[in-house]
């Protein structure tokens, strides 16, 4: 089943509307040399690549950027760490309608895509710097305080697996994500998105990630 999503769902060109240069940083240089050594081709194959602009934008990912969202992707997927929302694995790819902005109270923000794929209630959270085109002039809502926001933030940057969770820190992160839930999906911006994310949260009809990267769906 896998094997088929990934054939299927290759694509030749992204349009990206966020790609964390963070999260590649920290998994690009853990990959086989093997799989690192193409890079430079794959850079330069890169400059073809469009970044997301439903309007004007001036902000657009790098061709550097954007060959190692590939590269990372194709070995994460040959490795079978790759799943989908009907069945995450290690890391999730897959396509849905997302409403997405940006969420800040004084000094704490967090971009996000929210929506609900067959009943299940879908969050995707990351950091600001990392949004392109124009989903980086997304408007702040402020309808989450600075804690929540904070605490959210703090996971999505550190990884964390839900056995790293305590279970105060567990309940906290429920009730952080079901607020964010219910601000996102009144958000008015709604795209058809492809996203690889790591999953950070999964019970009861809820998955929460932090995307790798995001981009517009065919």
């Amino acid at each position: 089943m896998r094997g088929f999503f990934k054939r299927r769902r290759s694509l030749p060109l992204q349009y990206y509307v966020y790609i964390s240069q963070s999260k590649l940083d920290v998994l690009i240089p853990q990959l086989p040399e093997s799989r690192l050594s193409p890079l430079t081709a794959n850079i330069q194959v890169s400059m073809g690549v469009v970044a997301a602009s439903v309007g004007k934008s001036d902000k657009a990912a790098s061709p550097e950027l954007s060959a190692k969202a590939r590269v990372l992707t194709h070995y994460l997927e040959s490795q079978d760490w790759v799943g989908s929302l009907a069945d995450p694995g290690r890391y999730v790819r897959d396509v849905a309608s997302l409403r997405h902005g940006v969420m800040e109270d004084y000094g704490a923000s967090l971009a996000v895509f929210v929506g609900v794929v067959n009943g299940l209630k879908l969050a995707l959270i990351g950091s600001p710097a990392s949004l392109v085109g124009t989903a980086a002039d997304a408007d702040a809502n402020h309808s989450v305080d600075y804690y929540l926001l904070r605490f959210l933030s703090e996971a999505a940057d550190a990884l964390p697996s839900e056995d790293d969770l305590s279970a105060s820190e567990r309940q906290f992160f429920e009730h952080a994500i079901g607020r964010a839930l219910n601000v996102g999906l009144s958000l008015p911006t709604s795209l058809r998105l492809e996203f690889l994310a790591k999953p950070l949260f999964h019970a009861d009809g809820v998955l929460v990630a932090t995307p790798i990267w995001v981009a517009l769906a065919d």
